[in-house]
């Protein structure tokens, strides 16, 4: 299998096991090209010892790291600055272990990432995935009768005033859903020095 040495896909764990499960299934199904690196701050041993299994996930490249528990936001955010500073790809994506890519997408936004360096970030739409049970209420698992998808439309924060970029991102958060940047394709560069700083 070819892999694209041009990714790493970051997935923090904490937790929720039935959801890394499927994530990982998927992600293997899917042949996912791009390299994988799996930090875990939860407290669930049986994740840790079936992803750490010879053998399983063939159709994947990834990497196991076991980070203390999350017990605090501070914890959380050592091991999300650290799992970061890993990353020697030129581009990083991060994930939780309830997000789906369309993998057959990102070939796009790298292209764009590589023609362009003014960019720092790219990504494309995102759609809100509800599970419902057999009652018609969210489920809040990872399977059920039905599901809904609503597509999130966000408008361009593109200005040539950085302000007034800043000033639109901050204006339309909420309401258009621009917290969802958090799952753009960034350069790992800027990420890390962004993290680093911040930590």
């Amino acid at each position: 299998m070819s892999h694209d040495s041009r990714l790493t896909i970051v997935l923090t764990l904490k937790d929720r096991s039935a959801f890394t499960y499927r994530w990982m299934q998927y992600m293997n199904d899917m042949h996912c090209p791009y390299r994988i690196l799996i930090a875990d701050g939860g407290a669930d041993k049986e994740v840790e010892q079936h992803l750490r299994r010879e053998g399983i996930y063939t159709n994947l490249d990834f990497e196991y790291i076991r980070y203390p528990y999350d017990d605090s936001l501070d914890i959380y955010l050592e091991k999300l600055e650290n799992v970061i500073s890993r990353v020697n790809s030129p581009y990083l994506l991060l994930a939780d272990n309830d997000d789906f890519y369309l993998l057959d997408r990102i070939p796009a936004f790298l292209q764009l990432l590589d023609a362009d360096a003014g960019y720092v970030a790219a990504r494309g739409q995102i759609v809100n995935l509800t599970i419902i049970d057999e009652a018609g209420r969210p489920s809040g698992g990872i399977s059920g009768s039905r599901y809904l998808a609503i597509a999130n439309d966000a408008p361009s924060i593109d200005n040539d005033s950085p302000y007034e970029r800043v000033e639109t991102l901050c204006r339309g958060l909420s309401k258009f859903d621009f917290y969802a940047n958090w799952y753009s394709i960034f350069r790992t560069s800027a990420l890390q020095e962004t993290w680093s700083s911040m930590i």
